[in-house]
């Protein structure tokens, strides 16, 4: 949380104000368990063992790999923050002309030579595989990156963009209204 907290503010004194104080709220609300999401870094640091860590393969005292559980995936998309682009700053990835969002995560289809056939199987446990952002939240994100980067389009790197109909037609007007810019996405008839 801690060093969540130190990205927020050096976000904040880079210009970001405003997607600052919305990561804030959003880990101040408790939407998101910090503890969970630094629990790694935390043992690495403490030098503590790993074995116990969801999500992490690890060798034990004896040498013994340990292959624990996945970790559940999250629910609430929009509990997340949005991401820190200014990371890719000086990179090919830093395109001022193309903004890269997610809008969902997981695909709806169980094709044979993808990976979301295999990582379908690993979760099958969890509540839903496939969720998706509300509409509101990916505009606000793209508002706020809008300040920053002054993109020309918006690249929608979800595996399948079109899985959502009643999403869509809420999506395709409002950012038509609110965005305005033009996008890229895959789809499927």
């Amino acid at each position: 949380l801690l060093a969540l907290n130190k990205a927020v503010l050096a976000a904040a004194d880079r210009g970001y104000a405003e997607q600052a104080r919305e990561q804030r709220e959003r880990l101040e609300k408790g939407s998101r368990d910090a503890s969970r999401d630094s629990s790694l870094a935390d043992a690495l640091a403490r030098g503590a063992d790993t074995t116990h860590i969801p999500n992490i393969w690890a060798r034990d005292a004896a040498g013994n790999v340990v292959s624990n559980a996945p970790r559940a995936l999250v629910q609430d998309l929009d509990s997340l923050p949005f991401p820190d682009k200014s990371l890719f700053a000086g990179t090919p990835m830093a395109s001022g002309d193309l903004y890269l969002a997610i809008a969902s995560r997981g695909c709806a289809y169980r094709c044979t030579f993808c990976i979301e056939n295999r990582l379908q199987a690993l979760y099958h446990n969890d509540r839903r595989y496939l969720r998706a952002r509300s509409v509101s939240d990916l505009l606000r994100e793209l508002r706020s990156a809008r300040a920053v980067h002054d993109y020309r389009a918006v690249w929608f790197c979800d595996e399948i963009f079109t899985w959502n109909l009643p999403w869509l037609r809420e999506f395709a007007p409002r950012y038509r209204d609110e965005i305005g810019v033009p996008f890229l996405a895959l789809v499927h008839p």
